[in-house]
């Protein structure tokens, strides 16, 4: 029996034939055609005849029998190709679905830890162990780090994990992991996988990482890994850390190298900004110090120092200032007195106080150094002062005052 698609067939039928192919498919006898398109039975017949002739069939049944199954045929094919477009459809829906869910997660990920920095609520090993949790989660890795890249004296690279997935296999490892997680722990050996993305710069992906020639192998009882992603972490041109993932089904591939972009671009941020945060940190401890030996250093003088910014205020005195001019306060308690205010408060100790304050503001006027000027106190006491003005990249900063005994 003839498997041709049913409208092929109709296609070759003339008018009046299709017509009583048709209606006998309906069920109609001879009779019933010949009422139904208003013309004998015996030109039913002729059709007939006809019909068989262009099928090849031996009966009516047949004929009709072949149209049914061809129109069965052609509703279950089209009803295919509907499922087919509702299949496609659905996938294409579930697709961006499905993307658009991967996009929320690396968003909220990204979020996260961008607001735990940007409040201070979260500190740096908190806001990179919950990027790593993300990571394995966005990755759908078994296991990975995150760390940053230094350099030794050499200047060859090495690698401080600001996060790690704990793989520890041995009691050794363990104690190792849990001694240094919190500081970071070292990685040195270059001829690594990871070792690679430091030394090339680039990204390494690895499915097969046992025959991987850029592998160096598997410490003893180190957990199986099946394949491998590292990507560097770039500030501008400067390698700044990178990212190690494994174990991720299927494999790794560029799609979601693509896809973690954004991961990586908020790693390289954090990273920056916790180095420029630990620098200014370092710089403020050197300044405190040095102005911690300065101050031991000037309240070990038996001279008294004053120092007042460019608004004439006093930023610092030491112990023996107050002790020359008979103070009864420490000398924090002067921090921020206005001089001229006080100038005039102490003008009564000096032999001539009117000329002792228009001296004061004719050195602040003149901003001239002075050395060695006599200044004779009410007692008969006499100081020699010293007189500078103090400027940093040709702009004002203040004036220091030095007074002395005459011996």
């Amino acid at each position: 029996m003839s498997s041709a698609p049913l409208e092929d067939r109709r296609i070759q039928l003339p008018g009046r034939e299709s017509q009583v192919l048709e209606l006998a498919a309906k069920g109609f006898t001879d009779k019933h055609i010949a009422l139904e398109l208003g013309i004998s039975q015996e030109t039913v017949g002729t059709y007939w005849r006809r019909i068989l002739l262009r099928f090849g069939a031996a009966s009516r049944t047949e004929v009709v029998a072949r149209v049914a199954e061809q129109e069965a045929q052609a509703k279950i094919e089209s009803a295919q190709a509907e499922n087919q477009a509702l299949l496609e459809e659905i996938h294409a829906r579930t697709a961006a679905q499905a993307q658009e869910l991967a996009q929320r997660n690396m968003l909220e990920a990204i979020t996260h830890a961008s607001l735990g920095y940007i409040s201070g609520n979260l500190g740096l090993s908190a806001i990179f162990d919950s990027l790593l949790e993300s990571l394995l989660q966005l990755s759908q890795s078994e296991y990975a780090f995150i760390g940053e890249v230094h350099r030794d004296a050499e200047g060859n690279p090495y690698l401080r994990t600001h996060a790690i997935t704990n793989i520890a296999w041995s009691p050794e490892t363990r104690y190792f992991y849990e001694t240094n997680v919190r500081s970071g722990l070292v990685f040195r050996n270059l001829n690594t996988l990871f070792g690679h993305v430091m030394t090339s710069g680039d990204r390494v992906i690895a499915n097969d990482p046992a025959n991987d020639p850029r592998a160096g192998g598997l410490p003893h009882g180190h957990p199986d890994m099946r394949s491998f992603l590292g990507l560097p972490i770039y500030s501008g041109p400067d390698l700044v850390g990178m990212i190690g993932m494994a174990n991720r089904p299927g494999g790794y591939d560029d799609a979601l190298v693509s896809y973690l972009e954004p991961f990586v671009a908020t790693c390289a941020n954090l990273i920056v900004a916790f180095r420029t945060e630990t620098k200014r940190l370092e710089t403020e401890k050197k300044l405190q110090d040095s102005l911690t030996r300065l101050h031991v250093l000037m309240d070990s003088l038996s001279s008294g120092v004053l120092f007042e910014d460019e608004n004439r205020r006093v930023a610092f005195c030491n112990e023996a200032f107050c002790r020359i001019f008979s103070i009864p306060v420490p000398p924090a308690a002067l921090m921020g007195l206005n001089c001229a205010d006080a100038a005039q408060a102490a003008k009564s100790l000096f032999d001539d106080p009117d000329s002792f304050l228009a001296r004061l503001d004719e050195l602040v006027q003149k901003n001239q150094p002075v050395v060695g000027e006599e200044v004779r106190l009410s007692s008969g006491r006499v100081l020699l002062r010293d007189f500078s003005p103090v400027e940093v990249q040709t702009e004002m900063r203040g004036f220091l005052w030095h007074y002395r005994p005459l011996e």
